[in-house]
């Protein structure tokens, strides 16, 4: 995770950083349990509004997420599709979505697998300011019919 997501900060940067994402009109982030228990983070946006609409022609209603799941007892446990499904389904049913993106690390290949086995086609690499990413778009029709 920490090579992915350079949120390895002490608490008050880290702070500071989510601050700035829950002020951040176009991002709404999440926190999944699991028994009740923090083991997953979240972002929805709004791709056309975030950087990644520079790198694809973003309808205005695409969708967009992010996901992290940790901490370590939660990997490979298969969590991780589950919940990208049931937060793919629901950036469709809650929004007027008829694409959802995604653009993961390009050296993360476990989440690109997971990303794929959800219904999201890769699209290509592209640079953002903080990463080397593949672009991936989740159809609404293929997610429903596929997934």
């Amino acid at each position: 995770v920490k090579p992915y997501w350079q949120l390895d900060l002490p608490k008050p940067a880290f702070r500071a950083k989510l601050d700035e994402k829950l002020a951040d009109d176009h991002l709404t982030p999440y926190v999944g349990l699991l028994d009740h228990t923090p083991m997953s983070y979240w972002e929805a946006y709004r791709a056309a509004d975030d950087v990644v609409a520079e790198c694809y022609d973003a309808a205005p209603e695409d969708r967009g997420v992010h996901l992290l799941i940790g901490p370590p007892e939660y990997l490979g446990h298969g969590h991780s599709i589950p919940l990208l499904r049931a937060m793919t389904a629901f950036q469709f049913r809650a929004t007027d979505a008829t694409r959802v993106v995604s653009e993961p690390d390009v050296r993360n290949e476990r989440v690109i697998h997971v990303f794929e086995r959800c219904g999201y086609e890769p699209q290509g690499r592209i640079d953002l300011p903080d990463k080397e990413a593949l672009l991936m778009h989740c159809e609404r029709d293929r997610f429903f019919d596929t997934v």
